[in-house]
């Protein structure tokens, strides 16, 4: 069944549901046009990061740059970091940058924490990360189209796992089901990634503002009570995904088995937050 809303010019959406092991796409509304995924590189991160960590080269309590944070704070957005906007030149060098707050009891969003992760990954494994990337994420996920673009990160040195993956409407269908169903990595995996870390931390969620409970796994936004929300009114609290600056988004709702992901026309602002709960409201109720 297809959505009775219409989608705007420039507008991408792919819906449906989970199933046990897999998921189901009901509606596929897009093309071939390759767009900046933002922050939603960071879901594809933290599955590099557990593909790292089933290998054996990291662990979740491996500590990464001058201070050492842990690759778990990292991933949770609870290292402390400030965040990092993707011109800053110090990315190139996150493990010289000094947390601002003790690790564990803010809810601080990070890039400069996605850039050690992709650090640590790099350093444990001695492989480039953009190659770790594709060779253990997007090509056994079958994000054929999808890639880090070196032309974009902003400051050179900077590794991009923290906003810098390209792709298509159809390689974040792909991310969708790895993050669903084990194949790139475990169950127990994909459920740390989002399992919520540290929950009750406070923090401001980007776009939105502060929270009382600003919850993350290792990985992914999980939705908990936050309100206003980007995702589905009705959409359970343990939706977890992410947003990206670019107007991108993810979801997966593992209680009520629907998932979403979106392209839009525009970068995210005011008119996000007005359609996308109302969008992602038809896939909850009509797919």
């Amino acid at each position: 069944m297809h959505l009775g809303l219409e989608l705007a010019a420039g507008e991408e959406f792919a819906y449906g549901k989970l199933l046990p092991g897999e998921i189901e796409v009901s509606g596929f509304i897009g093309g071939e046009r390759v767009v900046p995924f933002a922050s939603v590189t960071k879901l594809a991160a933290a599955l590099a990061a557990m593909v790292a960590i089933e290998e054996g080269s990291l662990a979740l309590d491996s500590g990464v740059g001058n201070f050492r944070l842990c690759i778990a704070n990292l991933l949770s957005h609870s290292s402390g970091l400030e965040t990092g906007n993707s011109s800053d030149p110090r990315l190139a060098k996150a493990g010289e940058v000094e947390p601002v707050f003790a690790p564990g009891t803010r809810r601080v969003y990070s890039n400069f924490g996605f850039e050690l992760v992709a650090q640590a990954i790099e350093e444990s494994s001695g492989i480039d990360f953009s190659t770790y990337l594709a060779e253990a994420v997007l090509e056994p996920a079958g994000a054929r189209s999808a890639t880090i673009d070196s032309h974009a990160l902003g400051s050179p040195g900077t590794r991009g796992a923290a906003f810098g993956l390209l792709g298509t409407l159809a390689d974040m269908v792909a991310l969708v089901r790895a993050l669903w169903a084990p194949g790139v990595v475990s169950q127990e995996s994909l459920e740390m990634i989002r399992r919520p870390f540290l929950p009750d931390l406070p923090g401001v969620l980007p776009g939105y503002g502060r929270m009382e409970h600003n919850t993350w796994g290792l990985g992914a936004e999980v939705k908990g009570s936050k309100t206003p929300h980007w995702t589905a009114p009705s959409s359970s609290p343990a939706t977890f995904g992410h947003f990206g600056q670019s107007g991108t988004f993810i979801w997966l709702d593992p209680e009520l088995h629907r998932f979403a992901a979106y392209i839009g026309a525009s970068a995210f602002g005011a008119w996000s937050r007005d359609r996308w709960p109302n969008i992602n409201e038809e896939v909850i109720q009509t797919s």
